[in-house]
């Protein structure tokens, strides 16, 4: 199989257009942040690659930042599941030392999410 069909090389690919190409739908959340891909990362999917395979990659897993406000570097990522990627998105609230999302509220309250937004909003919670 070419590398550029693999799950992994777009993973790289999309992690490098949402910091280098302003017609990324999220480039505005990435790029115009500042945040960037560190120089060996964006010079060399086989060393991506490399660094990859070496900590821990497997389908099953999504790239995060550990601080999301710095850059893609091997310092800075790891692999983690969908689950805890969603509980590191701005949407995500700490209430009472728990982090929990909008969508968990809205279910364990039975109120529509944008509403648990609203009133989240409205009381300075987030």
């Amino acid at each position: 199989m070419l590398k550029s069909k693999t799950r992994l090389y777009s993973i790289w690919s999309h992690m490098k257009n949402r910091c280098n190409s302003p017609k990324s739908d999220n480039y505005e959340n990435y790029g115009k942040r500042g945040i960037k891909v560190c120089n060996e990362w964006q010079n060399s999917f086989d060393i991506f690659q490399e660094w990859a395979v070496t900590h821990g990659y497997s389908d099953t897993l999504t790239l995060d930042r550990k601080d999301n406000t710095g850059n893609y570097t091997p310092d800075n990522c790891q692999w983690i599941t969908l689950t805890e990627q969603q509980l590191n998105r701005r949407n995500t609230t700490i209430i009472d030392g728990k982090t929990t999302t909008l969508l968990e509220l809205s279910n364990l309250t039975g109120i529509p999410r944008t509403t648990v937004s609203k009133r989240l909003k409205k009381f300075g919670v987030i």
